[in-house]
This record gives structure tokens, C-alpha cells and sequence, in this order.
């Protein structure tokens, strides 16, 4: 088996609520597990844009991460209602100068849905540029992923040019998810989360390769999970290749700028 080159769509840093005694989160400890496991690059968001304040934790990470190579930023998007973030324009102009070319978007921590008529004016923006977007319905780990399907379904069918990433998506739930991945095409899977007895290779099988994008839910799981879910599963070399990158470069490759 040839080594494909890893890069990881779900990673996180700065301090974040409910954190286990000695768990990690800075940048530090993520750049040396990195290397230690041999993931070429992380899309990385902030706990504090996540959890706290969107501008200010996406500003922290911009300077957090200024001269990384190997970690990239991602932005966590909110409802620009109360003046707390950037309307969709400004947004997108921040992003470009920022190069930021992935947004995270997670409803429970935000309190708000994904529907057009909170959210839209953002997803139009999004699209525009073909942005990928990170969507996580967790609450708090190990939570099994109260996913809002039929949001995530007609946020797909409105925005058909968005990529959209399903993270954090884990057990008992994988017959509607089958039903989305088969009526959106733009909809992928992050493979950390995604715990069923050879779902990757069913999926797959069943949808393509290019339908999953390998993430670690770093800092909240332990990295060799996700890489050993890949490693073994019954699949090509080529296929492996995809998921554990190269579909991610793709998605990024075409944001222009």
C-alpha cells in the first residue's frame, strides 16, 4: 500500500469549553501530532470563534496561523443579524484578503438553523466563490450527531454549487444520510466521525470516492482512529489517495484566490 498524503479537514485550537484536564489545544501540540503522524496538512478553526466570538476568535486564528504551512485557516460563519459579523459581502472580501478558502458553520453552538431564511444571504455569498463549507450538527462530545437532515438537504438543493462537508456525523443515522449523498452531489462526508462497519468502503463503493474527505476531530478524538480507519479499509490505493487529501486540495483548488 502506497502512502497517500494526508490532509486533515477538522481540526481545532485555543481553549474550549468542557476540556478535559491536560487535553490539548494549541497550535503547538496540533503541529507536532501532525508531524508525528504524518498528516501533511490541517484545516484548523477556532474554539473561541466557535464557542465565544466569531470575529474575534477568526481574527485570533489569523494571527495564530500567520507563516504555517502546514495548517490553513477556516472560518466559523454566523447570522450577521445583531452586528456581531461581517455582512456576506464584507465577509467574503475578508476571507480573500485573509486567504481563507473554508468556512465552518455549527448551528447548536450558534442557536441558529441552516435554513434560507436565516442563513441564505451567506450561502449565496459562499457559493459565489465556490467555498467550501464545514457544516456540524454536534453539540458536545460524544454526542451521536443530531443531524437536521432535511435542512442539510434543502441547503443543498437551494446551493448546488456549495460544497458542503457533513462533520461529526456518527452513528445509526447512515440510511438518510444514503438518501442525501444520492439526491446532492455536492454533499461530502468527513471519514473521523463516521464509525460504521465498513461504511467508507460502502460509501464509496456506492457513491464515489470523491464523496469523503478524511478529518480527525482533532483535539476531542486521538488522531490514529481516523488514520486507521483509512489505512485498513478495503479499498485502492488511488481511492485512499483521494479520500485522505486530494479531494480537499480540489475543493480548495477552486476558490479563486
Amino acid at each position: 500500500m502506497s502512502n497517500p498524503s494526508f490532509f486533515d479537514c477538522n481540526c481545532q485550537i485555543h481553549r474550549y469549553n468542557a476540556r478535559p484536564a491536560e487535553a490539548p489545544y494549541d497550535l503547538a501540540t496540533l503541529r507536532d501530532d501532525l508531524a508525528y503522524y504524518g498528516i501533511d496538512e490541517a484545516l484548523v478553526f477556532s474554539a473561541v470563534a466557535k464557542e465565544a466570538h466569531p470575529t474575534e476568535g477568526n481574527d485570533l486564528l489569523i494571527r495564530e496561523l500567520q507563516g504555517e504551512q502546514r495548517c490553513h485557516p477556516c472560518w466559523c460563519v454566523f447570522p450577521g443579524v445583531s452586528d456581531e459579523f461581517p455582512p456576506p459581502d464584507d465577509l467574503l472580501a475578508a476571507m480573500q484578503s485573509a486567504g481563507v478558502r473554508a468556512a465552518r458553520f455549527c448551528p447548536h453552538q450558534t442557536f441558529s438553523p441552516v435554513a434560507e431564511w436565516c442563513m441564505g444571504p451567506y450561502w449565496y455569498a459562499l457559493e459565489s466563490a465556490r467555498l467550501p463549507v464545514i457544516v456540524d450538527f454536534g453539540v458536545e462530545w460524544p454526542a451521536q450527531g443530531p443531524t437536521d437532515y432535511d435542512g442539510l438537504f434543502r441547503l443543498c438543493r437551494a446551493h448546488p454549487n456549495l460544497p458542503v462537508i457533513l462533520t461529526n456525523h456518527r452513528l445509526r443515522h447512515n440510511r438518510p444520510l444514503y438518501r442525501l449523498l444520492e439526491l446532492c452531489p455536492n454533499l461530502r462526508i468527513e471519514t473521523g466521525c463516521y464509525w460504521h462497519y465498513r461504511g467508507l468502503e460502502d460509501i464509496a463503493q456506492r457513491f464515489g470516492p470523491e464523496r469523503l474527505v478524511f478529518g480527525s476531530n482533532w483535539p476531542h478524538q486521538e488522531t490514529s482512529q481516523a488514520l486507521g480507519m483509512l489505512a485498513y479499509a478495503d479499498i485502492g490505493d488511488q481511492q485512499r489517495a483521494l479520500i485522505a487529501g486530494d479531494n480537499l486540495r480540489a475543493l480548495l483548488e477552486e476558490v479563486p484566490w
